[in-house]
């Protein structure tokens, strides 16, 4: 509750934009170390204590110690030299494909249009023939 409290604190001020880039900063490195305990984390499970040591290191991600806060020492040494690595290929990958994946996003949207348009026009024939049929028997 604290972190969502406080994450809405900070798109609520306008005059502090270090806030913003605190919780931005913490968002993004619970983000990644979720994505990777859902990929390995039947590996670290082996390892004793495991989980208190995953529930101390996520308070500490979080901890309020300004430039000692877990999330801006995660970010400045591991997730900023990684992302220097892996974000040209990214921004690479998106520029190829962007059309693609906007096209991809139309074809979805409008077959979950037809759909939605089958499903009441059935849902409503249904009800229709109910009714008809419930009228007859009485």
């Amino acid at each position: 509750m604290y972190l969502a409290f406080k994450s809405i604190q900070a798109l609520q001020t306008d005059t502090d934009p270090e806030d913003d880039s605190t919780w931005l900063t913490y968002w993004m490195c619970y983000g990644c170390f979720t994505v990777a305990d859902m990929n390995i984390g039947w590996v670290l499970n082996i390892i004793p204590f495991y989980y208190t040591m995953k529930l101390f290191f996520l308070i500490w991600l979080q901890l309020p110690l300004g430039p000692f806060m877990g999330a801006k020492i995660v970010y400045r040494v591991i997730l900023k030299p990684l992302f220097k690595i892996v974000g040209p290929a990214i921004i690479r990958f998106q520029e190829r494909h962007a059309d693609d994946i906007y096209d991809l996003q139309k074809s979805v949207n409008n077959n979950l249009a037809d759909m939605q348009k089958q499903a009441t026009d059935t849902g409503t024939t249904m009800f229709m023939e109910q009714a008809m049929k419930k009228m007859q028997e009485d």
